[in-house]
């Protein structure tokens, strides 16, 4: 089955500022994985205004966040300047990221949704196709039989 059909799959998106911290307390964004028709509706927005004069504007900066709150689904290690625990809410995003990070949470949640080396052909489930040859091997052709 398709990964975005996956109820429940998401991977982790760490800032490259925090890239370095220990694993335990390192924060992290949580993406859940979307189709090919989403991802297009979720980045058609942006391009539009990338194409208009209204780059740098509020409106862009709100279709930004937007683009970025359409798949995520949490965040773990979220702590404040006080040192206390940020709970998630997507409608804080803005209030916790600075403005580059907002790119890279945007550019890394596509990236993101890309399967590593290692994930590549695994299933938990076994196959239902069967892997005995189906059909007999042909003659070999051009070949000629030597008779002694």
């Amino acid at each position: 089955m398709p990964i975005a059909l996956e109820a429940g799959e998401t991977f982790k998106y760490v800032l490259r500022g925090d890239r370095n911290k220990p694993a335990e307390s390192r924060p992290a964004f949580i993406f859940e994985y979307v189709t090919a028709r989403q991802a297009r509706a979720i980045a058609r927005p942006l391009h539009e205004l990338e194409k208009s004069d209204k780059t740098g504007t509020s409106e862009a900066f709100d279709a930004l966040f937007k683009a970025i709150r359409a798949n995520l689904v949490g965040w773990e290690n979220m702590r404040g300047r006080d040192g206390k625990d940020i709970p998630f809410a997507a409608s804080e995003l803005d209030a916790i990221v600075t403005l580059p990070e907002a790119w890279e949470l945007y550019y890394g949640a596509h990236a993101g949704q890309r399967l590593d080396a290692s994930e590549k052909n695994v299933s938990a489930s076994p196959s239902d196709i069967s892997s005995e040859i189906s059909a007999p091997a042909a003659p070999a052709t051009g070949a000629t039989a030597k008779t002694p």
